[in-house]
């Protein structure tokens, strides 16, 4: 996604879920089409930020890393998603777009328009804000492998807190998710 928008080719077409990056990586990007968008988007019960631009747009170009940046940080908390709007004129007309970047926060399907910063920071600053005005739960990942606590923990800015929790044996389903639960309450006060 960030080389297609910084004016390099790419070969990915992908219409749905995550595109290549500019770093050679899958991105954490959602690429957004006029087939994908309602399924992606407005049937989600996800946090959306979505930005409309135009692959010429010189000011999209700029906005690309620091877009793909966010959603890497903002992966299992809220999603950020790109809509071509050169190509899905009609979501560019349905959502008012007018220039470009458009960004645009959805929330349970209705948008409202983003005003704030254009770097990856301001833009996870926001996300975490509207993440807890709206009560989403933070991501709980069990560590299975090393990949796991590469991609969850040390790929990541941020706080990384690491529980060994009994055995399902030792305490049963109901003490498992008693730990589980007290974590999120935790995570909740204290992320972002």
């Amino acid at each position: 996604m960030v080389n297609s928008r910084a004016g390099v080719s790419s070969s990915s077409g992908s219409s749905s879920g995550s595109s290549e990056s500019g770093s050679g990586g899958k991105s954490a990007v959602i690429t957004l089409t006029e087939d994908n968008f309602d399924s992606e988007v407005l049937e989600s019960k996800d946090l959306y930020l979505v930005e409309f631009y135009a692959p010429w747009c010189g000011h999209c170009k700029n906005l690309a890393p620091e877009w793909e940046a966010a959603a890497k940080e903002l992966e299992g908390q809220a999603k950020l998603g790109a809509v071509d709007a050169t190509v899905h004129s009609g979501l560019g007309e349905k959502y008012g777009v007018r220039g470009y970047p458009t960004i645009k926060l959805f929330v349970a399907g209705e948008p409202t328009d983003y005003q704030g910063g254009r770097t990856a920071d301001a833009i996870v600053s926001y996300m975490m804000e509207q993440v807890d005005k709206h009560g989403v739960p933070p991501s709980i990942d069990e560590m299975t492998s090393q990949d796991v606590m590469q991609d969850k923990c040390l790929d990541r800015r941020g706080l990384c807190v690491v529980a060994v929790l009994p055995d399902l044996i030792d305490g049963g389903k109901d003490g498992r998710n008693g730990y589980i639960q007290t974590m999120i309450e935790v995570s909740k006060k204290f992320r972002g």
